[in-house]
């Protein structure tokens, strides 16, 4: 499994010094963030354009990074904190 496959679940498990951690986890956000902002991008030049059907894809991928990072995050928070703060 390369480090492109792994979770960031996974990533900050098989990191043990809490700096590292932190940046995976920053690292982590910066995707997050560029990710959605490209996706934003497409969503606002299909609605320019009027391109109806791009814009639902546009919304799907929107609704698919947001539910796959928000999944992730108390994962990360447990992570980066030592300690499990949510339930799940």
């Amino acid at each position: 499994m390369s480090k492109g496959d792994r979770s960031i679940n996974q990533r900050l498990l098989r990191a043990k010094a809490p700096g590292l951690k932190q940046e995976i986890a920053k690292g982590w956000a910066r995707e997050w963030e560029s990710d959605q902002r490209a996706a934003l991008d497409r969503l606002a030049g299909a609605v320019r354009r009027q391109d109806w059907p791009e814009a639902d894809r546009q919304i799907a991928v929107l609704e698919a990074i947001t539910s796959k990072r928000f999944r992730a995050l108390p994962g990360v928070i447990d992570q980066i904190s030592g300690s499990k703060v949510h339930d799940s």
